[in-house]
């Protein structure tokens, strides 16, 4: 039955008869799935040897008439598609006899005929075979199948595509590495670019998946031995061999500008691991190329693309050269000009953490002094509190191979062991943020209270070390892990109370200013961030790898993957944390309102009316295609009018999410709430009308808040009725305060000399409550009718002027057509 069931696979087996063979093969593929689950190993016998019978019919049906062949090939490839199911299953589980499968493999392989798509299902059927891990083959048969497919006539790519596979394999190095040896010197022979670049990339791809480059001071340089013997290449009229080959890709002439990175960069990776290559014929090489790369990016030639090889030049110089002469080769001036210009660059950071580990395991300290340390902290301090981990690391890293000059101990500190704040903060940042970790790293960051970090910090100009801890710990505020906040808030409140008021506040500005920016930035909707995001590293000078071929898309890969974190950062929590740790010490920020006072403003103006357009003063009722066609009616030419849809589209924005732009908001005035002497605040006419208008939203969270802002100013007719007012903003006592808080002057609730100042203030609060749509619990809107009702009905008790005060407000959206 099973025999029948594959001959109905195709035209070859089942004459006469034309069905639709795609659908006869899903058919097939499911039925095999389906034993494949249920049926045991034991019981498989009878479907594999009818499998193997009915490719070994049409293996030998192939080569007879053309139009028969395509047929026959077709349908090979369909039973190929089944049989790919079956040996891929679970590893491999089900597979009764694998070497006669392996076999089968290799003799189809090394047929005359056969499509592209009938080969790679050949190659992965192979390595489903060479791989699963409940198959158990021969190291001789594997050997000698890989030895036919490198032999065999099978396209190039399709052997190499095989090959990046095969790199988890077992005994890769015993049993795949030379023939894969053999075949790359072959590619390199062939004196064809496209090959030599293929070959360039399957042997990268090798050493990045074997043995990475470094990615920080802390690693080894592994060593993966790739040993070519004997294997001549003719270029021009001399011989070469692979390694020199590969060398000769970094010795460009000194005058030309370097277009493609791609080749230097493959070379500079494989140059540690080739063999035979004496370490004495490459060095003066790599070291002249890293030199005229450094030259090139001071002199603002070439980039971030260059920097990115040039670490890895310098990877590669201290992999072959494990002795102090690395100053001879490249100088101190070279690095520090490089990491002036790309302070927060991860390739420009790990040149440097490379080189400065080296020169600290040679005792080189002349070049980490405590005053070498001045002058890079100078250009790095930032670093510290970037929200990129891998960024801190690096920075941390350089900074602790410095001869930091901390003050001596006293008498009593004398049996703890002096640690620099650097060696403290890079501890920490190794311990992951995570439920197991935590509290490890918390022991790490509680050194850095402001009274215990004092005996850790360098000596140096006034100002300059106590602000490390600060921003360290404002750096953990970006760590994705809510244990950790509220530790982290209380050490920067023990910064906040101890350190001098103006250092503090220059280094915890910097950030608010900084993330209002990004939260501004974030909103502006462009074409052109899309377009500078799509195109990536590929308009950098040096990236001109269209010749490179494959080298040049895997170089293209790894430039994106160190220039891109894909660490998500939660900015607008991030701000809301700094916002929420001033409350704690508001005595602290309150003589600053003159940068304070503008950052609520501008947040109000920019994206809090934008998310809430009941309390914005203005709205854009046009849609972007209407404005863009009010503006082109005229007949202009084609030219005017695409450059009036690009302005339209620049100035179109979108808007924060209402709920997150209150939680915000909320944050802001929680810190302007705590103020004593609200009077005396910059810009306080803007901020006392800002006030007023809230007390009016229909957000009772907003609305409290307001009115926690509004009794800052002690007015002596309002403070005495604070708990009232906060009464009618809980749904709880709303009812019941309402009914006592009678305001109709027969009652004498209210005093009559309170009233001018009280009752608007009373107004607003009714007014914003009777907007409110929600309701407690379950009855959402009856609850807000019910509410509707009873605040109309207490406005009858108050003056016909003080109700006029209440329609005022109902009528303010419309008020300026009455001017």
């Amino acid at each position: 039955a099973l025999s029948v069931a594959w001959r109905k696979l195709g035209p070859t087996t089942n004459r006469g008869v034309s069905l639709p063979w795609d659908a006869v093969r899903d058919a097939l593929d499911h039925m095999v799935q389906a034993a494949a689950s249920y049926v045991d190993k034991e019981h498989f016998l009878v479907l594999w040897e009818s499998l193997q019978v009915s490719a070994e019919q049409l293996s030998d049906a192939v080569g007879r008439t053309d139009e028969v062949t395509c047929g026959t090939v077709e349908q090979l490839e369909r039973l190929l598609f089944v049989l790919h199911t079956l040996v891929s299953h679970r590893g491999g589980a089900k597979i009764t006899k694998p070497e006669i499968i392996c076999k089968m493999s290799v003799q189809l392989i090394e047929s005359s005929f056969r499509s592209a798509s009938c080969s790679r299902l050949l190659l992965q059927i192979t390595s489903s075979l060479l791989l699963g891990e409940n198959i158990s083959l021969p190291n001789v048969l594997i050997q000698e199948t890989v030895q036919k497919i490198f032999s065999s006539r099978l396209e190039q790519d399709l052997i190499l595509e095989f090959t990046k596979e095969m790199f988890t394999m077992n005994q890769f190095e015993q049993l795949f590495l030379p023939s894969l040896l053999r075949f790359t010197a072959g590619l390199f022979g062939c004196g064809n670019a496209t090959s030599r670049h293929s070959a360039l990339d399957v042997l990268v791809s090798l050493i990045l998946a074997k043995a990475p480059p470094p990615t920080d001071g802390s690693m080894a340089f592994e060593t993966y031995p790739l040993l070519f013997t004997g294997q001549n290449i003719s270029k021009g009229a001399e011989q070469q061999t692979v390694p020199e080959l590969v060398l000769s890709l970094i010795k460009l002439p000194e005058e030309q500008p370097i277009t493609d990175l791609s080749l230097p960069w493959a070379a500079l990776v494989l140059l540690p691991h080739l063999r035979p290559l004496s370490p004495a014929a490459v060095l003066p090489a790599v070291a002249a190329f890293v030199n005229h790369l450094l030259r090139d990016i001071e002199a603002e030639k070439m980039g971030r693309a260059a920097l990115f090889v040039a670490r890895q030049a310098l990877s590669c110089l201290l992999s072959l050269d494990c002795s102090a002469q690395l100053l001879s080769l490249v100088s101190v001036d070279k690095v520090y000009s490089v990491l002036r210009r790309f302070p927060t660059d991860v390739s420009a950071l790990l040149l440097g953490d490379l080189y400065h580990t080296r020169l600290s395991l040679s005792g080189v300290l002349e070049h980490l002094s405590h005053s070498a340390l001045l002058e890079i902290y100078e250009m790095l301090h930032s670093n510290l509190s970037s929200n990129v981990s891998k960024i801190r690391l690096l920075t941390l890293r350089i900074f602790s191979q410095f001869e930091a000059e901390i003050p001596p101990l006293t008498e009593d500190e004398e049996t703890l062991k002096a640690q620099s704040v650097f060696a403290i903060c890079l501890l920490a940042e190794l311990v992951p943020a995570s439920v197991q970790d935590y509290r490890e790293k918390l022991l790490h960051l509680r050194k850095l209270r402001h009274d215990l970090v004092q005996r850790s910090l360098p000596r140096g100009p006034p100002g300059t070390f106590p602000q490390v801890p600060v921003r360290y710990l404002i750096s953990m505020l970006f760590v994705n892990f809510r244990p950790l906040w509220d530790a982290v808030i209380e050490l920067i409140v023990s910064h906040a109370r101890g350190m001098e008021n103006k250092d503090f506040w220059r280094v915890y500005y910097e950030h608010l200013e900084m993330v209002a920016e990004l939260a501004e930035k974030e909103l502006d909707v462009t074409d052109e961030d899309d377009r500078e995001e799509d195109s990536g590293p590929r308009d950098e000078a040096g990236c001109d790898v269209i010749e490179s071929g494959d080298v040049g898309v895997l170089f293209l890969d790894q430039l994106k993957l160190t220039s891109n974190s894909n660490e998500r950062t939660d900015f607008p929590n991030f701000r809301s944390l700094l916002w929420r740790a001033m409350v704690q010490f508001p005595d602290r920020v309150e003589p600053r309102s003159r940068e304070l006072s503008p950052l609520l403003l501008r947040f109000i103006r920019n994206e809090f009316y934008p998310a809430d357009m009941l309390v914005a003063p203005t709205q854009d009722l046009r849609k972007r295609s209407e404005a863009v066609h009010e503006e082109s009616e005229m007949a202009l030419e084609e030219e005017d009018e695409e450059e009036k849809e690009e302005e339209a589209s620049k100035q179109q924005r979108k808007a924060l999410p209402r709920r997150a732009a209150a939680k915000q908001l909320i944050a802001h005035l929680k810190v302007f709430a705590k103020f004593t002497n609200p009077r005396s605040l910059y810009l306080e006419s803007s901020l006392s009308e800002l006030y007023n208008q809230l007390l009016c939203h229909q957000d009772q969270q907003i609305q409290r808040v307001a009115l926690e802002c509004v009794l800052t100013y002690k007015d002596p007719n309002i403070v005495p009725y604070k708990e009232n007012l906060e009464r009618l903003l809980d749904d709880k006592h709303f009812k019941e305060e309402i009914v006592h808080f009678n305001i109709s002057e027969e009652t004498g609730v209210v005093d009559a000399s309170h009233r001018g100042r009280l009752i608007p203030l009373l107004m607003r609060i009714l007014f914003g409550r009777l907007r409110s749509k929600a309701g407690s619990k379950f009855q959402g809107k009856a609850s807000a009718a019910t509410r509707s009702s009873i605040i109309l009905r207490f406005l009858a008790g108050s003056q016909s002027e003080e109700l006029g005060m209440f329609i005022d407000l109902l009528l303010e959206p419309l008020c300026h057509y009455s001017q």
